[in-house]
């Protein structure tokens, strides 16, 4: 099973936040499948570099705030048993 392929429009968009280029980055996350024809996920059809979107998607989420997670024993926000507070560095 693949799993999964950076096509040249997400290695053109790392490099340029790899280099601080002034972009937004990653917006949205989107799920579904790549190819329509996809019926058996252990043996997919030949992935595609040029690719740019899914060809059959089921959802798609904006962003709509960029956080870090810090610990800290006051918030209620809790993972694994560890409290967090989101800030913005």
């Amino acid at each position: 099973m693949s799993l999964g392929l950076i096509v040249k429009a997400g290695r053109i968009l790392t490099a340029r936040l790899l280099m601080s280029d002034s972009i937004e980055g990653i917006t949205y996350c989107v799920i579904g499948k790549a190819d329509v024809t996809l019926t058996d996920p252990l043996n997919p059809p030949a992935l595609e570099i040029e690719q740019t979107a899914l060809k059959n998607e089921w959802g798609r989420k904006k962003f709509y705030k960029h956080t870090f997670l810090k610990e800290d024993s006051g918030w209620t926000l809790v993972v694994n048993g560890i409290h967090y507070i989101e800030t913005a560095q």
